[in-house]
């Protein structure tokens, strides 16, 4: 087991990591969601890179519009066109 990332160790960061991880084959850079914690404290979607930096790419907010607390909810990869 190789802990990559603490997550909460840092006021704006996720916190409670739990769904699934999907992971660029390329990079092996990870990506996910937290249920909670981020600036707008209902959670982010991060991604990790394999030397453990941690990314913060949206933090969702109270307003709901783009989805808040993602529980079961993790990230799909696509390609872009």
């Amino acid at each position: 087991e190789i802990i990559l990332h603490n997550f909460g160790a840092d006021p704006t960061d996720g916190i409670d990591p739990y769904a699934g991880l999907a992971i660029d084959k390329t990079t092996g850079n990870l990506f996910g969601t937290t249920n909670q914690g981020g600036t707008g404290l209902f959670g982010v979607v991060y991604q990790v890179t394999p030397g453990g930096i941690e990314t913060i790419l949206h933090n969702f907010v109270a307003d709901g519009v783009d989805g808040r607390s993602p529980y079961f909810s993790g990230v799909v990869l696509g390609k872009r066109a």
